[in-house]
């Protein structure tokens, strides 16, 4: 009888801590999906890369860094919808280099905005994300980064003479003060109409939502 009272006080606990476990979780995703209903209120300049189109019904901005492998797998399942709907939505990608967390972020941005400076941004930024897991784990990733470069077929004398200017540098740098102003702190971090998505973890929630925004 004892030995049973015991079980049934062991089940009472684990029941109990999966029922608050369950609370807290269900309050964060409730805090997840209802977190920035408010839109912003972007404003776009000649900087900004833009993938897509130049003005269209939906926008959406993208907070990401190079290094971040959680960016290289939503680049992964996002690219083939940016495809199929570049003649319909405007995509902007900013640069949120991690670089207390991601050593080379910040030189991977630098590589992409001076390949943008020739209008090859989003090739670079391609390259980058197909290539993570090489450049990430060298001791110096340059080398590769120029490999790119050459492989675009960049002017690479004026890439690597871009690479460390205070232009490109200014423009990551103002890029990570819009994400601080709005509250972003983790990548990569969407926007849709100026609404934070939230909660998609496969490309047909992420192309639902583009649906849902178009039907408008």
């Amino acid at each position: 009888m004892e030995i049973l009272e015991q079980r049934n006080q062991k089940q009472l606990v684990v029941w109990s801590s999966i029922v608050i476990v369950s609370v807290i979780a269900l309050f964060g995703l409730w805090k997840m999906t209802t977190k920035d209903n408010n839109p912003i209120q972007f404003t776009f300049t000649n900087s900004d890369h833009i993938f897509g189109q130049n003005e269209s019904k939906v926008t959406i901005v993208e907070y990401s860094d190079f290094q971040c492998p959680a960016c290289r797998y939503y680049y992964n399942l996002i690219q083939p919808i940016k495809e199929k709907y570049k003649d319909k939505i405007t995509f902007v990608y900013r640069n949120f280099p991690l670089t207390n967390s991601h050593k080379f972020a910040q030189v991977a941005a630098q590589a992409a905005e001076s390949a943008g400076r020739q209008n090859k941004f989003y090739e670079m930024h391609d390259k980058l994300f197909d290539n993570q897991n090489i450049w990430s784990v060298t001791t110096d990733p340059k080398p590769e980064f120029k490999k790119y470069a050459q492989e675009l077929k960049l002017d690479v004398e004026k890439w690597e003479k871009d690479f460390d200017s205070t232009e490109v540098k200014s423009k990551i740098a103002a890029d990570v003060q819009s994400a601080r102003d709005i509250g972003v702190n983790q990548t990569p971090t969407f926007y849709l109409n100026g609404v934070q998505m939230a909660g998609f973890s496969s490309s047909g929630d992420f192309e639902k939502s583009i649906q849902a925004a178009l039907s408008k």
